[in-house]
């Protein structure tokens, strides 16, 4: 069903005696106690040293397994890091243990003139580019974060 056509749906609906209990709640939470579930816990940037007019920022990258197992030995994942549609970074990230984290740091040059809050990276948790999503990763929704600067 099309979006428009869901709106006319609901908005037909209105004023119908609907029982508006009935309808869905808010998704619950994902449980990954039976799997795997590795996270971007956080990013956060430094700034480094300044030549020639350009900046150099730390960032520094945290993940986690947030899942009740452990991932397989065989799993290939990286955190693709993007500066507006350009990959700049892709960082390998080995199989993770029940709890286990994993953090490294990554540099970023800009202009020195930038302004503050003018940059925005956003970090990606997946598969190589060549293979689908891990099927060791139960819950993708924390697998993307946004670091602006």
């Amino acid at each position: 069903m099309s979006i428009a056509l869901l709106a006319i749906f609901l908005l037909g609906q209105v004023g119908l005696g609907i029982d508006k209990t009935a309808l869905p709640s808010t998704p619950k939470p994902v449980s990954c106690t039976d799997s795997a579930d590795p996270s971007i816990e956080s990013a956060t940037q430094e700034k480094g040293d300044t030549a020639d007019g350009v900046d150099t920022f730390l960032i520094h990258v945290s993940i986690l397994n947030r899942g009740g197992k452990a991932q397989g030995k065989n799993v290939k994942q990286i955190v693709s890091i993007y500066h507006y549609e350009d990959k700049i970074a892709k960082i390998p990230v080995p199989p993770l243990d029940k709890g286990e984290a994993y953090a490294f740091t990554a540099r970023f040059k800009r202009n020195a003139d930038a302004g503050n809050n003018s940059t925005t990276l956003l970090l990606r948790l997946g598969g190589l580019d060549y293979l689908p999503q891990s099927a060791e990763d139960c819950n993708e929704s924390n697998n993307s974060f946004y670091l602006t600067f």
